[in-house]
């Protein structure tokens, strides 16, 4: 399911081990965003979503650490509408971070502080 074509690069393909494990709501609220989280969760990796801004904002300024708990159906935020739940399910955290800037990636994966928002779910 997954298969390296280069050294270093993977490429998943979850329709598969999706259909057959069946792990999700079939719901338009489970989007890509649910589906990494399963996956960072059935491979141990550490769940960072890369994407077009800095984190979850909070009056203005990016909220740095966020309960998955403290998600409510009205809060407008870039993660889909399942991942909340899934996080707080699973014992997981995911980071939210600018894709735009690998650098910022790069330290997230390293451990390294970083601007972004990490939304914690129990742990």
């Amino acid at each position: 399911l997954i298969k390296e074509y280069l050294p270093g690069v993977s490429i998943l393909f979850p329709y598969r081990l999706l259909k057959t494990e069946d792990p999700l709501p079939h719901s338009w609220d489970v989007t890509s965003d649910t589906i990494a989280a399963w996956v960072a969760k059935q491979t141990s990796a550490l769940f960072i979503k890369a994407t077009d801004v800095d984190g979850i904002f909070g009056e203005e300024k990016v909220i740095k650490n966020i309960l998955a708990s403290d998600f409510s159906e009205h809060f407008d935020s870039c993660i889909d509408p399942a991942l909340p739940e899934f996080l707080q399910k699973n014992k997981m955290e995911c980071i939210i971070i600018n894709g735009k800037f690998p650098e910022r990636v790069i330290q997230a994966v390293y451990g390294r502080p970083v601007h972004c928002t990490t939304v914690k779910g129990n742990i």
